[in-house]
């Protein structure tokens, strides 16, 4: 058994897209020197500056001072180079869910990064224990796979690959809740973790409602959004069950189960879209349509709803 670094104050995140940028700025917030690495400066750089316009949102809704968004920004160093993995405490990978690019990344985590130190993945799908066959020590492997927006949602999953050491998940939990973080531990490492899994499995149906014309596309976000969904920052899906009678959902689900979708694969309505690059706001397209010009303030305007919801729930104070 590894005894594991415990007490991090620097850790490295490979990778600066969406992911990684949102990591960085909050574990950097929380007072952790962090290392943002990826292929060149340009992109880092670039980066930096994704980092440094979330930052002003936090000061526009008053819960960053501009003290503490300067101290963020000191906080993050830009390296292209792997060896600075040597001066860390923690390591987190955060690149795109390509195969060779994760093993490219982990062989080079490997030989820099000390033999004490966790290396986490943020996959939203790859199993960890897969991907821990990457290391002569399978056990420092675990899942951290944190929810888009990173520097807003509350929640980290924490996966357990089969070989994961019980401490290397310890140490990974710790850093969670020290960065201000809720850590849910998935304790299997199954298909879509936990999250994903019950995100597509509503989404399944939600898409099978919209393609057999049952509803519209703003209607059925807004069943979710102003409907059942109401409750979920306030109640879980298990609560929901306990308040609502065991003995209902049980009559209700013995005759609505067997008319819920149930198809495995996507369904030719994705499938087109897909080949029709109609990709949602990557292309400009998706259910709705998208101008690039209009962006900034729709993710804005996410931001926003975002933390005033987590202000709601107690999860940020105005400074």
């Amino acid at each position: 058994m590894v005894n594991y670094r415990k007490d991090i104050k620097s850790l490295a995140v490979i990778g600066s897209g969406t992911m990684g940028r949102g990591i960085v700025l909050t574990c950097a917030a929380a007072g952790k020197k962090v290392y943002m690495i990826d292929i060149n400066m340009d992109i880092l750089n670039a980066a930096l500056e994704g980092i440094k316009i979330n930052l002003k949102s936090f000061i526009n809704e008053k819960v960053m001072t501009q003290a503490e968004v300067d101290a963020t920004i000191a906080n993050i160093i830009l390296s292209d180079k792997y060896d600075v993995l040597k001066d860390v405490d923690f390591v987190l990978e955060a690149v795109p869910e390509v195969p060779a690019i994760k093993e490219a990344v982990y062989k080079e985590a490997q030989k820099y990064a000390p033999a004490d130190v966790v290396i986490a993945s943020n996959t939203s799908g790859t199993p960890i224990t897969k991907l821990g066959k990457y290391f002569d020590n399978p056990g420092r492997m675990v899942g951290m796979h944190w929810w888009n927006p990173a520097h807003i949602t509350p929640v980290v999953e924490m996966i357990n690959g089969d070989e994961s050491d019980p401490e290397a998940m310890d140490v990974t939990v710790e850093l969670t809740k020290a960065v201000g973080r809720y850590p849910v531990v998935v304790k299997r490492d199954v298909p879509g973790f936990l999250g994903n899994r019950l995100l597509y499995a509503f989404m399944r149906e939600a898409l099978w409602c919209y393609e057999n014309g049952v509803a519209s596309a703003e209607d059925i976000d807004m069943m979710v959004k102003a409907g059942f969904a109401f409750k979920f920052p306030v109640l879980g899906p298990m609560q929901i069950l306990d308040m609502a009678g065991l003995d209902i959902f049980s009559n209700v689900s013995s005759y609505l189960y067997n008319q819920l979708d149930n198809s495995t694969e996507p369904s030719e309505f994705i499938k087109q879209r897909v080949a029709d690059g109609k990709l949602g706001i990557k292309s400009g397209q998706g259910f709705y349509e998208y101008k690039k010009e209009e962006l900034p303030a729709m993710f804005g305007k996410r931001n926003k709803l975002m933390i005033a919801l987590l202000k709601s729930q107690g999860w940020l104070e105005e400074k």
